[in-house]
């Protein structure tokens, strides 16, 4: 066991100085870190909130029907709200409309 924590203890030595030399990875992980305290901090729950969190929605767009689209709205979970479309059902851009 005791050897184990040496093997540990280099290895963590040689990370600390392989990011010192490398600063934008210690940014971005602070910048990662900061983003995730914010979003988890930016909506607090309080208790007489009788919202319930929104079901993850999944879409999935096909170009030709085949086995495999059946096969696979067959295979949904109940608690995901997945929403199969044909590639020609979805509203297109236009210049004019930019």
């Amino acid at each position: 066991m005791q050897m184990r924590w040496k093997t540990i203890e280099i290895l963590l030595g040689r990370e600390f100085l392989r990011l010192k030399k490398n600063p934008s990875a210690i940014m971005l992980l602070g910048l990662l870190i900061t983003i995730s305290l914010l979003l988890a901090t930016s909506r607090p729950v309080t208790a007489g909130n009788s919202k319930t969190p929104r079901q993850p929605t999944c879409w999935i767009v096909f170009w030709e029907p085949s086995e495999w689209i059946e096969t696979l709205k067959g295979s949904l979970p109940e608690d995901l709200s997945v929403a199969i479309v044909h590639h020609s059902r979805i509203p297109r851009i236009n210049e004019s409309d930019a």
